[in-house]
């Protein structure tokens, strides 16, 4: 459904993989899933 393959996911679900950000949407959107980013700042 993501368009990616198996080996992809079960190296992510290992921890073996690196994921590009494109992938990691693509599952997110399959998923019903959002990501987001905090800029924190350095005092």
């Amino acid at each position: 459904m993501a368009g990616i393959s198996l080996a992809t996911v079960k190296d992510i679900e290992r921890g073996a993989g690196n994921p590009s950000m494109k992938t990691v949407t693509r599952i997110l959107e399959v998923l019903g899933l959002e990501m987001e980013f905090h800029i924190r700042t350095i005092k």
